[in-house]
């Protein structure tokens, strides 16, 4: 599923630029989200007006006749966490896409596993629905090592978690950036709730919402693979993908305009197009709005 060779190297041209909070004696490629905090001095700058006075070098001043402020290294790596979605409906897969909604969730969760390691930040991983597919943030070869197997076990066996999330693993504000990768296909309260949970965890949080062709623009009627059954398959009559259509719709643009109002971001994957495109537009914008703020 993930070895594909060019996959891969379109991943190594893309970085995530994030925010973390804490300074490190290790070294990364973020500037913190409070400067100052960094312990490490890497030079001097001239003074200019705005610049906090404590930092003046009065020595030097002595020597040059100049103010100079010392400047500290805020370059840091972040503590990330991806959250993948393995409830049953992320099976659905229709004829209109490439692959389904696990698989694609599955390729998304390596790309950005795959960023995280090569940059030198930490991240784990957990299935949102199944405790025991979990993976403490780590940053080590042996993690990343551990990290692609529990993604090729899950691909082999499919969507089957079946228990409530649960952010116990994890202290209160304790990691910088959380993805999470999911279908949303629940009732308004329960994916609020996630995120409730999610929030209190978390400083930033991104949203990738897998969504299959046929649920956004469905044909007059279709066969589709039973999600609780892969051997079934189900047909679809064109007034009850009407009525699915128009629910979509609505939840669709109720999740999105609720994330803006709750500042995270979202961005929208459709199966039935090159996912490893999807993929790069994806974090590739994701650079950008980082790299900017």
């Amino acid at each position: 599923m993930i070895q594909d060779s060019d996959f891969i190297a379109s991943l190594k041209q893309i970085e995530l630029f994030l925010r973390p909070s804490k300074y490190s004696k290790r070294l990364g490629i973020h500037h913190l989200a409070n400067h100052g905090q960094s312990l490490e001095f890497s030079g001097y700058q001239e003074y200019r007006p705005g610049d906090d006075l404590k930092d003046l070098d009065w020595k030097l001043f002595a020597r040059s006749d100049r103010y100079f402020v010392k400047q500290k290294d805020t370059q840091t790596f972040a503590s990330t966490l991806i959250l993948l979605d393995d409830s049953p409906s992320m099976g659905f897969y229709s004829s209109s896409a490439r692959i389904s909604k696990f698989q694609g969730a599955l390729l998304l969760a390596f790309a950005l596993g795959y960023v995280l390691y090569k940059q030198g930040d930490v991240f784990g991983f957990q299935a949102l629905f199944t405790d025991e597919i979990s993976q403490k943030p780590r940053s080590s070869k042996k993690a990343f090592f551990n990290f692609t197997h529990t993604l090729e076990k899950m691909n082999r066996q499919g969507p089957l978690g079946n228990k409530e999330f649960s952010n116990r693993h994890y202290q209160p504000k304790s990691i910088d950036h959380i993805f999470v990768i999911s279908d949303f296909l629940a009732p308004d309260g329960q994916w609020k709730d996630w995120f409730g949970m999610i929030n209190l965890i978390a400083k930033e949080t991104s949203c990738f919402h897998l969504i299959d062709p046929e649920e956004e623009r469905p044909h007059p009627h279709a066969e589709v693979r039973n999600i609780e059954n892969k051997g079934e398959y189900r047909y679809i009559s064109s007034g009850d993908w009407k009525e699915y259509r128009k629910n979509f719709l609505f939840h669709k643009q109720k999740l999105r305009r609720w994330c803006l109002q709750q500042n995270i971001d979202y961005s929208a994957m459709y199966t039935d197009q090159s996912i490893e495109n999807s993929i790069q537009k994806q974090l590739w914008s994701k650079k950008l709005k980082n790299g900017a703020s």
